[in-house]
């Protein structure tokens, strides 16, 4: 059972590695992460179309998988995780450098609903098309966006990164520690 003086190490995904990192942020406890607050909040409430993206804008989009794979360039041997969905209006590329563990755990499949978020520029490859850098992503099940989502369909804080915790790693971690808080006061 958690209370805000148990060790940060015994929270759900951080271990000693990870703990180790926090207390270099002066992190021990749930107290000290709870007391972490972002530097940041982005709005992803809304769904656009893709036919509606501004180019250079943050925003989330719901789409359909059309196909996703590794790709490796032919001078430079650069692997790149290469995605392509749609919605009904239009088209649009997601690519991930250094991310084969996409490929190699098959996290995209064909006819997935995810949701992207992120900045959505031209494709200099691809004409008329946008694409997007390294997008946050949610895979979904009906119903999109379920309120069970950390990541979309809210306001979503944002973390600085802290050595193996990312901002999504933080994100994830304060609101299980909050979500098991909760039920110790109901209590």
């Amino acid at each position: 059972m958690l209370d805000l003086q148990t060790p940060v190490q015994f929270v759900k995904g951080v271990g000693p590695r990870r703990a180790h990192d926090l207390a270099g942020k002066n992190i021990h406890t749930i107290e000290d992460l709870l007391y972490t607050l972002p530097y940041r909040y982005e709005d992803r409430t809304q769904l656009i179309r893709i036919k509606d993206l501004q180019p250079g804008h943050k925003t989330s989009i719901l789409v359909e998988i059309l196909t996703a794979g590794l790709i490796i360039t032919p001078k430079s041997r650069r692997k790149i995780f290469n995605l392509v969905a749609r919605d009904e209006s239009g088209i649009v590329h997601c690519k991930w450098f250094h991310s084969e563990y996409l490929a190699h755990r098959k996290i995209f499949r064909k006819g997935q609903k995810v949701i992207f978020h992120g900045k959505f520029e031209a494709d200099p490859y691809a004409i008329d098309n946008l694409q997007s850098i390294n997008p946050e992503f949610e895979i979904f099940d009906y119903p999109i966006p379920s309120n069970d989502s950390i990541e979309m369909g809210r306001i979503v804080p944002v973390y600085e990164a802290i050595k193996s915790c990312g901002p999504r790693l933080l994100r994830r971690m304060i609101y299980t520690v909050l979500g098991e808080l909760s039920q110790i006061s109901e209590t």
